[in-house]
């Protein structure tokens, strides 16, 4: 099962929430790790090995390191292959910038097109380069961002943007669960961007941002919720 990760989803608790204060902060972290002044950073000083790529040093340390990845830059210009060797060698987890979201991957509603997508996924994941393949992030089924003008111009009711939706997950989610399971795609980013910028959580403050069509005011939390239960199940 692909593993869902949900970014920035959440519900504001109540009419406590707030900010906490600068006194608060510093009793909650009391003794914050010392570091030198930038200007002495160094390998040495920050406990790199300078003869480790940072891909190198990540899995030593038993974790990702990772960049994201513009389709354009790895497959044209003048720097393609230079943008493609230091992804290669320095990073071991990529995350398709534009790619695999819902404008490029269904720009025409029912005609869903991956190739793009695709590449990403086969360049990060290939071990032509002498690495052991890279694992992959899907980035991301919504946003309120990068929507095709027949999504957010439709006019849709509730239940016509439910089956779109639906559409949308199922067959983004049916082509990649297989790869999933290999172990190269680690995470799926459900949703993207969903709350409010400016942090003012509590009563009568918006949780969620108004951006059509998957947050409008009112709607965003059956929308997202649908979301998250049909990505769950599969």
């Amino acid at each position: 099962m692909i593993t869902v990760l949900s970014i920035a989803v959440a519900f504001a608790a109540n009419a406590a929430a707030r900010s906490l204060s600068d006194a608060e902060i510093a009793a909650a972290y009391p003794n914050p790790p010392a570091l030198p002044p930038a200007s002495e950073l160094t390998y040495r000083t920050l406990g790199v090995n300078a003869s480790q790529t940072l891909r190198e040093a990540a899995k030593a340390a038993g974790i990702y390191v990772g960049a994201a990845t513009n389709y354009h830059y790895i497959t044209s210009g003048d720097q393609k292959d230079q943008y493609r060797k230091v992804l290669t060698t320095e990073y071991d987890l990529e995350t398709a910038e534009n790619s695999c979201k819902f404008g490029p991957t269904e720009g025409v509603r029912g005609n869903f097109t991956f190739e793009d997508c695709d590449y990403l996924f086969n360049e990060c994941t290939s071990t032509s380069t002498g690495n052991d393949g890279g694992a992959f992030r899907l980035h991301n089924l919504v946003w309120g961002v990068y929507n095709p003008d027949w999504l957010t111009k439709g006019g849709f009711s509730a239940s016509e943007l439910e089956g779109i939706l639906d559409n949308h997950v199922s067959t983004t989610l049916g082509r990649y669960s297989a790869r999933a399971q290999d172990g190269n795609i680690v995470a799926v980013d459900v949703v993207n961007e969903a709350i409010a910028d400016g942090g003012k959580f509590g009563p009568g403050q918006p949780i969620f941002k108004n951006a059509d069509p998957w947050y409008p005011a009112g709607e965003a939390a059956h929308h997202l919720e649908r979301l998250l239960q049909r990505s769950r199940a599969r």
